[in-house]
């Protein structure tokens, strides 16, 4: 009985397909708003810029980065229906370099009443 395989040229195709394919599953996976930078506030009160005055718990805000620092990416601008505040990173610890303007972010921190901006402690995007 004569078995026939096919040739090792056949195979490379099919694995390089499997890989292709295990690569957008792997892709797929991370879904918008699941890169988080910094920590994430476990008891972040939801608010807006508007509200940002009279907060006093750390706050949890949702909106659109307009701009950030064009030198170190230390800090950016937030946008969300209500206003626009700057965000403070560089206390935390890590910057914004590989965030693109106009992406949709989730910022925790606390808002700082003298300096009128709010000190992140994460941002997820």
């Amino acid at each position: 009985m004569l078995l026939l395989q096919p040739p090792e040229s056949v195979l490379f195709p099919k694995s390089l397909a499997a890989l292709v394919l295990l690569g957008a599953l792997v892709q797929g996976c991370q879904q918008a708003g699941s890169r988080l930078l910094g920590s994430k506030q476990a008891e972040a009160k939801p608010s807006t810029v508007a509200a940002l005055k009279t907060a006093t718990a750390p706050i949890a805000l949702k909106g659109t980065m307009t701009d950030k620092c064009p030198t170190a990416a230390c800090w950016f601008h937030l946008k969300d229906a209500t206003g626009v505040v700057k965000v403070d990173v560089k206390a935390a610890g890590f910057t914004v370099t590989e965030i693109p303007n106009g992406a949709a972010l989730q910022v925790s921190g606390r808002y700082n009443k003298e300096t009128d901006e709010v000190e992140a402690t994460g941002v997820r995007w």
